[in-house]
């Protein structure tokens, strides 16, 4: 049996969690949250998207009303809203980014980079006409990637603007994309690498995580782990689902989320699985 008055935080995952159908959140599970939050409980989204992407979502679920919390890029920056405060972890340098889209080339992967409250994208000339034929696709496709690729920047054109960025991703074949960590990580030790799918892989600077960053925020509250519960799917998901109190991992979910969660839901997030757990857990 599980007793949910013991817990005081809940911390969700959005993309193949709390998204249900076209990158939105349900409204049957906005207003469950706002109920749980009516009730005191401290709400939190942590997700690889960037502040940018979240405002509809925060206003949706009263995040600033309720003093909620946000946490960006993988971990990179966590926004406090109770007070606004931001702080932002360790970030990648220009210069690394730039190396890491020159080595991403010769595994013939799309590297693409968030800048001026965008997605820049990096093609290698290989996949230049493919890529060109699809536009037009890409553009109707409501997921970040797939909207920057249809204002995507050529391998001759790489020109990065800021100092420094919280990360970057690369899309591509899985065994290219195996081939191309292995090899930043003979070159460089200093990052941390998150898989969003077979085919994609979002890199990081070392001690940036979803874990770490609701660590630093929690820790500030004086709230314990032991006291919050966890909805993930992914794999940026896995250190965080198995140190909470509870971590309840999708139907959806890849194999080593639901291994360390403590619990598997009997839904994806395209069932509203998260409106039902919630739901469940807490009637």
């Amino acid at each position: 049996m599980i007793f949910m008055d013991s817990y005081k935080v809940i911390i969700f995952d959005l993309d193949g969690t709390l998204f249900y159908k076209d990158q939105m959140i349900s409204d049957n599970a906005a207003k469950k949250i706002i109920e749980l939050e009516e009730k005191g409980i401290v709400i939190g989204l942590a997700t690889g998207r960037f502040l940018n992407e979240l405002d509809s979502f925060i206003e949706q679920l009263q995040l600033k009303k309720y003093q909620g919390f946000v946490i960006c890029a993988n971990g990179a920056e966590v926004i406090d809203l109770a007070g606004g405060n931001q702080h932002k972890f360790s970030l990648l340098s220009k210069q690394e980014c730039y190396e890491l889209i020159h080595l991403a080339k010769q595994y013939k992967l799309i590297s693409y980079i968030h800048e001026d409250n965008d997605y820049h994208v990096f093609v290698p000339g290989a996949l230049k006409k493919i890529y060109k034929r699809m536009e037009m696709l890409f553009s109707r496709i409501n997921i970040p990637f797939f909207q920057a690729a249809s204002r995507l920047k050529l391998e001759n054109n790489i020109v990065l603007h800021k100092d420094e960025y919280e990360k970057i991703c690369f899309v591509g074949n899985h065994k290219s994309l195996v081939e191309f960590e292995e090899k930043v990580k003979l070159l460089n030790l200093d990052y941390a690498y998150y898989p969003s799918s077979m085919h994609s892989l979002e890199i990081v600077k070392q001690g940036i995580s979803k874990f770490i960053a609701s660590y630093w925020y929690l820790a500030r509250k004086k709230i314990s782990l032991k006291e919050v519960t966890f909805f993930g799917d992914g794999g940026n998901d896995d250190e965080l689902i198995s140190n909470v109190g509870l971590g309840i991992a999708m139907k959806n979910a890849l194999d080593s989320t639901k291994r360390a969660a403590h619990r598997v839901s009997q839904y994806t997030n395209r069932q509203d699985g998260v409106y039902k757990e919630l739901s469940d857990l807490f009637n």
